[in-house]
């Protein structure tokens, strides 16, 4: 096939030294060198300007570098590709690939006793890790084993039992005694502390009908200290059976069959049990209000659904009314008994105080 704006004339092997050999001088001294002809140039029907010589210059270097293998070889080309030309002697290329090879192999992993020292080291990190890990799982089975030894000794030991002797009780009188509270804890004895409940103790002590209230708290490391706080006597009421010792709720704390000493007399002129508690607190509310020196005079209180009247030591009737304006009535009571003797003193108005 013919290429635009070329000669006709065929080129042979020779002719394309001689381009590529006028190429490469005219590349050494640019100034000197000319243009092929026929090359670079376009043609008169307008071709594309046709590529540079590096095509030649490729099929040169090629055909050298294939003389110079063949050299190298001593033997042609063709026999390199031929499976009979005998291949058993290594060329100088292959050798050298492979003393590189080793010795490489050599540097980068040591050589054959080295190997064996890393075997080694790799074997005994197997067995520190190994150590260290049954290390860890004894550790925590010794930890577990502590916590349960400990918890075991707190809440289930004998260590810790309560103990009755170790009970402690303060605050008793006539109506409380040690035997009453030490019976209502005797259920706890025995039990250890940290599983004995404060509240469920102090429940107990509580529900002895003279016991106002208790406190308790732990005397490690097998005891109880238990404050009780009774209730105080107020007034005697008058029963089938003698007389009720009652405090200012109405609670009985104890019976006897005589007058107790030192205390007055309630009567409660109500049947309904909630009104009782309420018209003998308007009892205590009304004593509380006295002065020292009348309320000491005073034997009777009778308790009326909304009143309170007294009676004195000599006889005489004060008729209080509720327990409103307490403090004056108290003040217009002493003034009438001093100024003008009576047998009936109304002071439930103090503002227009009664007598008769």
């Amino acid at each position: 096939m013919k290429r635009p704006g070329l000669p006709n004339t065929p080129r042979s092997e020779e002719h394309a030294d001689r381009g590529v050999d006028a190429e490469r001088l005219g590349r050494s001294n640019p100034a000197t060198s000319k243009p092929v002809e026929g090359f670079n140039q376009k043609s008169s029907e307008g071709a594309p300007e046709e590529p540079k010589s590096s095509s030649r210059l490729s099929l040169t270097r090629f055909t050298r570098a294939k003389k110079s293998n063949q050299v190298s070889s001593g033997a042609p080309d063709e026999d390199r590709f031929d499976p009979s030309v005998n291949k058993s002697k290594p060329s100088r290329s292959s050798s050298l690939q492979k003393y590189f090879t080793s010795r490489r192999a050599t540097e980068v992993f040591g050589s054959q006793k080295n190997t064996i020292s890393l075997n080694e080291r790799r074997a005994e990190m197997k067995r520190a890790r190994r150590s260290a890990i049954l290390t860890r799982v004894g550790i925590a089975f010794a930890a577990v084993l502590l916590v349960a030894a400990v918890v075991w000794a707190v809440f289930f030991s004998p260590f810790f039992a309560l103990t009755a002797s170790k009970i402690k009780i303060s605050g008793l009188n006539e109506d409380v005694t040690a035997e009453v509270v030490e019976e209502k804890l005797a259920g706890f004895v025995d039990v250890p502390l940290p599983r004995i409940s404060m509240n469920a103790a102090r429940g107990e002590v509580e529900s002895i009908a003279q016991v106002d209230a208790a406190e308790i708290t732990r005397a490690w490391p097998d005891g109880l200290n238990v404050k009780v706080t009774v209730r105080t006597p107020m007034a005697a009421e008058k029963s089938d059976e003698g007389y009720n010792v009652i405090d200012r709720e109405g609670v009985v704390l104890r019976s006897s069959s005589d007058v107790p000493e030192g205390l007055p007399i309630v009567e409660v002129k109500i049947e309904s049990q909630e009104q009782r508690a309420a018209a003998v607190a308007r009892v205590a509310t009304v004593k509380d209000e006295l002065p020292a020196e009348l309320s000491q005079q005073i034997t009777v209180y009778t308790a009326y659904p909304t009143s309170v009247e007294m009676r004195t030591l000599d006889g005489r009737i004060i008729k209080w009314g509720d327990e409103s304006d307490s403090q004056l009535k108290a003040q217009v009571l002493k003034l009438l008994l001093d100024q003008r003797p009576a047998q009936v003193y109304d002071v439930s108005t103090p503002a227009r105080p009664v007598t008769s």
